[in-house]
Formats: structure tokens, C-alpha cells, sequence
């Protein structure tokens, strides 16, 4: 599943860290806010159990599946590094079961679900919501 490119104003939001190619934090009234990439999936960036289910899964090695999730980390670190470094537009789609907010982020008019779906580093993910 792919979104349209921003039609709207949306909030915009300093990226404090990119912890991997599907999961940023941001600040917010001074409270640290994750926010999951809706409906991609990218590798893991450790060798944790959901890694090795990966790499069962795929035919691959837990080393190709780690650098992998690497891969997908910095490509997403890079498009949030273009200018205006950083920013990124949000529009938010309720939260994961987890209490991460899911979201499409954007930046510079370019849907960066999208770039990362693109880019081969990640796959489509069909996320279930809950309800804010």
C-alpha cells in the first residue's frame, strides 16, 4: 500500500534519532514520541528473535538480514538528513499495539514510506490500528 504525496498542512517535526528503517522518535511538548512507519517492514538492525525469524523465513543468513536492517536505517537517516535537515511532516494513523504512534512521514513533497518501499529495504506491512 503506498500514500499520495502531501496534499495538506501537516505538523512538522524534528527527527531526534532514526532508530531503524521503520521507527523514528520525535519530541513533542518536551515528551519523546516513537513513531512507526505505517504499512512498511524493514530488517532487523540486531540479532533479536524477530531477526533470525527473518532470516529463517528469507533463505538468508542473520548476518545479510542485520546488514540489511542497517542499510535501511541509514537510507532513511539520509532522507531525513536532506534539507532542511532534520524536519520531516507527519500525518499521523492512530497507534500500534505497542503505543508507537504510526505515521507517513514527508519531506521536501517526497513521502519517504514510499522512497523506503522503493528503495527495496523494506516490504509492505499491513499494520493494524488502535484506536487513539
Amino acid at each position: 500500500m503506498t500514500y499520495p504525496l502531501l496534499s495538506k498542512s501537516l505538523p512538522t517535526y524534528k527527527v531526534e534519532s532514526v532508530l531503524d528503517g521503520e521507527t523514528v522518535l520525535i519530541r513533542e511538548n518536551k515528551e519523546d514520541i516513537y513513531v512507526r512507519l505505517i504499512n512498511i517492514d524493514c530488517d532487523e538492525t540486531k540479532p533479536i528473535y524477530r531477526a533470525y525469524k527473518q532470516a529463517y523465513e528469507t533463505k538468508r543468513t542473520i548476518e545479510d538480514v542485520i546488514k540489511s536492517g542497517i542499510a535501511a536505517k541509514d537510507y532513511l537517516l539520509d532522507l531525513v538528513n536532506e534539507n532542511p535537515t532534520g524536519y520531516v511532516d507527519i500525518e499521523f494513523f492512530g497507534l500500534d499495539k505497542y503505543g508507537r504512534k504510526l505515521g507517513v512521514l514527508y519531506k521536501n513533497n517526497k513521502n519517504l514510506n514510499n522512497e523506503m518501499l522503493k528503495s527495496g529495504f523494506c516490504a509492505v506491512f499491513e499494520y493494524n490500528t488502535v484506536n487513539e
